[in-house]
């Protein structure tokens, strides 16, 4: 065997362990790409006039290819899937050196109108969205602390039509930002 068979026998015990908190870990982020979804989809059906449907989806390797996370799922149950798919992994992460599902390896994918704005969106969408994300991020920030953060900007309005830009620069006006390249 490649590995020690005393490590291969706690193997179980990590996993339950692993799968614990990994379950915490998934049930917070599901519960904040929610929330983070809301916002950023409302930011940015204004940016584009309501013509692309926005969504921002968390996707965890713990769930079947197919099968969407959404907040109903106690942490108890994010950690029983995490462990299931622990065990249903264990001969390919035995042969690979690597835990090949968990949060580790779980992403964020946004779409517009169904379609990964990753490789489908141009460049003005790709920038719409991640100005989505990052201003729903402010709002939840404010929210929950209180505070505001400070809003870098490089060069943000050179790939956005007027009507963006407009929407943009509306949307801002009560947080401290710093838009570069400077506009007169």
């Amino acid at each position: 065997a490649k590995y020690h068979s005393g490590l291969i026998d706690m193997i179980d015990i990590y996993d339950e362990q692993l799968a614990r908190l990994g379950g915490s870990i998934i049930r917070t982020r599901v519960n904040y790409c929610e929330s983070l979804n809301k916002k950023a989809s409302e930011i940015y059906k204004g940016m584009s006039r309501g013509r692309e449907k926005f969504l921002a989806e968390y996707i965890t390797t713990v769930l079947p290819e197919g099968e969407h996370a959404d907040s109903s799922m106690s942490t108890a149950d994010w950690a029983q899937k995490f462990y299931d798919a622990l065990q249903n992994s264990r001969n390919y992460d035995f042969e690979h050196g690597a835990t090949s599902v968990g949060p580790h390896r779980d992403d964020l994918e946004v779409s517009l109108d169904e379609m990964p704005v990753r490789s489908f969106g141009s460049q003005g969408q790709q920038r719409c969205a991640a100005l989505s994300l990052k201003l729903s991020e402010i709002e939840l920030v404010k929210n929950t602390t209180g505070d505001t953060p400070i809003l870098l900007l490089d060069d943000v309005l050179s790939e956005l039509d007027k009507n963006r830009q407009n929407y943009l620069l509306n949307h801002i006006h009560d947080i401290q930002d710093f838009l570069y390249p400077l506009f007169l």
